[in-house]
């Protein structure tokens, strides 16, 4: 059951769903599948309010820690798990038209091994890139729809749909919380920022409050066809 612990939290403004996914390491076409979700469970009551969502309102809430279990009886070998948080806040406009907006995504990956006997395969499951579109009702939101009187969006939607295919029937249908031992080590980072348009990656430090650009370079996405084991940190 794998944690994540942030001192330095997402923003409080960063309204959205948490996901996440389980593929064969490596990964191939159609291997992610996805074992967790969850979004907007609560509409809002005061004005302006984006009601409650599972970033914001849990894992900011809880300190940046997230229980995710690995699904009963999985067959031994390597897996690679995706944890990601899609941001809301500027999710009204879609990015392929205003590429300065749109939804945000955090996605992050762990490499894990599974041992024992289990015998449950995982089923085929959707690729990233591709698992998502840009017009998709959960990526295309206005978080705050349910207090506006003008959205660029209409209709108006309040409801949200967590966006990606449903959640394997094979997972777990609850998560058992774990407790965790105090923080050792650097708890601190430099404050940094990167931003990708037309598939540029731009790296920025910051000076106060001005960023310096450090690094540019061209994003593709490929995955390896060989397993390639984690290495230990220095």
């Amino acid at each position: 059951m794998p944690s994540l612990q942030m001192t330095v939290l997402i923003d409080f403004s960063h309204h959205g769903p948490i996901l996440v996914y389980l593929s064969p390491d490596p990964p191939a076409e159609n291997s992610f599948v996805k074992i967790f979700e969850k979004g907007k469970y609560e509409q809002p009551e005061a004005k302006f309010s984006p009601g409650k969502w599972a970033i914001t309102s849990e894992l900011k809430a809880n300190n940046g820690l997230m229980n995710v279990r690995i699904p009963a009886g999985l067959k031994a070998g390597h897996y690679l798990l995706r944890a990601e948080l899609i941001a809301l806040h500027e999710g009204d406009a879609a990015f392929d038209k205003n590429p300065i907006r749109g939804a945000q995504f955090y996605p992050n990956c762990v490499q894990l091994e599974v041992e024992g006997d289990g015998t449950v395969a995982l089923p085929q499951g959707v690729s990233f890139p591709g698992a998502y579109k840009v017009n998709d009702p959960g990526i295309l939101h206005d978080v705050y729809c349910s207090t506006k009187t003008t959205s660029l969006l209409a209709p108006c939607t309040t409801e949200y749909k967590i966006p990606g295919p449903t959640v394997w029937s094979g997972a777990w249908p609850e998560t058992t919380a774990v407790s965790v031992g105090p923080i050792s080590g650097p708890n601190t980072a430099t404050l940094w920022s990167s931003w990708i348009q037309k598939s540029v990656v731009t790296s920025a430090t910051f000076v106060g409050n001005s960023p310096v650009i450090v690094a540019t370079s061209t994003y593709k996405a490929s995955w390896s066809a060989n397993y390639v084991a984690p290495t230990q940190a220095a």
